[in-house]
């Protein structure tokens, strides 16, 4: 059951339904379902709307992987942060110009798509980097997640390593509470 929409909608009131953008001519070019508490999975369908341009699914419970048929799509932004997707981006789909910003400067990453599994970011992916921005890259994540597009982790140092930065706050606050 689609939020205000429904099941089974037909082509002609697909573009009614909660969450969906189109153009003048009916074509789906948005899809923004971010945190509607989604589950299940991405279908391969998605990648049947050639004119999807965005699609944001964010901070969802989906799991399963990530559609590799999203490259036959217009796709230029992508968000699938935030959800349990596990494996890697489809390698096509990082080749992708314009795709989160991929291509800018002739470089194309599939970071830009998801932070892959074992890192984290503070969006899910890298992003920023052009245009004199500084780079908000994919971090390593020692918590065992086999998760895509995480935006927090549970472990930031190596099993067996001392988080200095954390035994230093620890330390801070003991001090301040005498």
């Amino acid at each position: 059951d689609w939020a205000d929409g429904g099941e089974g909608a037909s082509d002609d009131d697909v573009c009614n339904l909660s969450g969906v953008g189109c153009d003048g001519r009916g074509h789906v070019v948005s899809i923004d379902l971010r945190g509607r508490g989604l589950t299940g999975r991405l279908p391969d369908e998605l990648g049947f709307l050639p004119f999807l341009e965005s699609l944001d699914v964010s901070d969802n419970g989906l799991m399963g992987y990530l559609p590799s048929d999203l490259v036959w799509t217009s796709i230029e932004r992508l968000d699938v942060s935030g959800n349990m997707i596990r494996g890697a981006v489809p390698p096509l789909l990082c080749m992708e110009d314009e795709l989160n910003g991929n291509g800018a400067g002739g470089v194309y990453s599939c970071d830009r798509v998801a932070c892959p599994a074992g890192t984290y970011g503070t969006r899910g992916r890298r992003s920023g980097g052009a245009d004199g921005e500084d780079p908000l890259d994919c971090r390593p994540c020692y918590d065992g997640s086999p998760y895509l597009g995480r935006k927090e982790c549970g472990r930031t140092v190596p099993p067996g390593s001392v988080d200095w930065k954390g035994k230093a706050g620890e330390a801070r606050d003991y001090v301040e509470r005498r």
